[in-house]
Order: C-alpha cells, then sequence, then structure tokens
C-alpha cells in the first residue's frame, strides 16, 4: 500500500510539474503575442496618422461645410474654401509623408525577409546581396542632372571645368616642388 501511495504522490508530482510548465509556457506566450500587437498597433498607428486626416479635422471641415451651407445654401462661398485649404496639407508635404511610409513600409518588407532568410540559413548571404543592390540603385544613373549642376569627373563638365576641393595635377606638382606656399 504504501508503494502505491508513493508512486501515485510522484506521478501527481510529475503531472503538476508538467502543468506548470505548460501554464509558464502559456504565459510567456500571451505575453509574446502582446508585445507584438503592441509592436503592430504602434505602426499601424503611426502609418495611419501619417496617411489619414485626423478624424477630429474631418469632422471640423464638415462641420465647417455645413455652417456655411446652412448661412448662404445658394451662394458659393470662397471664404469657406480658402479656410478649407489653408487647414489642408500642401502636396509637398504630403508627398513627403507618403515617401516616407514607403521607405519605411520597403524596410519591413527587407526586415521580415531577412529574418526569413536567417532562419533558413541564408542571412549572411541575403544581407550582402540587399546591400550589394543598394549600392548599385544609389549610384546608377536615373537621376537627371540639374541644370549647371557639374560632374564629379571633370572631363565630363563643359571647358573640362573641376569642382571646388579637387586635388588637380598641377596643383600637386606645384606643392611637390615648390612647398606648401605654392598655388596660394
Amino acid at each position: 500500500m504504501y508503494m502505491q501511495e508513493t508512486v501515485d504522490w510522484k506521478r501527481m508530482e510529475s503531472e503538476l510539474l508538467k502543468y506548470r510548465r505548460k501554464k509558464i509556457a502559456d504565459e510567456r506566450s500571451a505575453k509574446m503575442k502582446e508585445s507584438i500587437q503592441n509592436a503592430w498597433d504602434k505602426v499601424t498607428g503611426r502609418i495611419s496618422a501619417a496617411v489619414l486626416p485626423d478624424s477630429d479635422e474631418v469632422r471640423d471641415v464638415e462641420e465647417a461645410k455645413d455652417q456655411t451651407e446652412l448661412l448662404s445654401p445658394g451662394m458659393s462661398s470662397s471664404t469657406s474654401e480658402e479656410n478649407l485649404s489653408e487647414e489642408e496639407e500642401s502636396p509637398e508635404e504630403h508627398s513627403k509623408k507618403y515617401k516616407m511610409m514607403m521607405l519605411f513600409l520597403k524596410f519591413l518588407m527587407w526586415l521580415f525577409a531577412y529574418i526569413g532568410f536567417v532562419k533558413i540559413g541564408f542571412g549572411a548571404v541575403y544581407f550582402c546581396v540587399t546591400a550589394l543592390w543598394f549600392i548599385y540603385a544609389s549610384t546608377s544613373t536615373r537621376r537627371k542632372k540639374k541644370k549647371g549642376e557639374k560632374s564629379a569627373y571633370s572631363v565630363f563638365n563643359e571647358n573640362c571645368e573641376a569642382i571646388d576641393g579637387t586635388l588637380k595635377a598641377e596643383q600637386l606638382e606645384r606643392q611637390l616642388l615648390f612647398g606648401g606656399l605654392a598655388g596660394h
């Protein structure tokens, strides 16, 4: 009888230990899910705040529009249109916010892809390939030169003019032959 009670006691302790481990794992999982959800809410909140107008601002604009229609139902109110246009963002500000949001989303996509490649063991390869692509994309000639903008390579400039701060062979020769005071 004593052996049976000892076996039951040990079995009960092992089941209790399993239960406690499962409970701790569930709590950790819940905390992880909650922190991921909070991070996601922050990210989506910032993105929506950058792109979508504030609901209070929309409500204020709608109320102003309704009030002007009530005051002068048949007339077009140029003053209310001026007030509304003053409150709206300029196209440049909206474009800047859109570009920042797109850059952030691209970074998030890159980060998730990087995490995926790390999990399958190709994180370093992915990082190197994307770094090379970034270098290529940053130095590509897709950007048009502005009028009057000089190239860093003097042979491409009008009359082969060098940009300020360029070390020329003639200047180097003068400095080597006549010392640091030459060329001033």
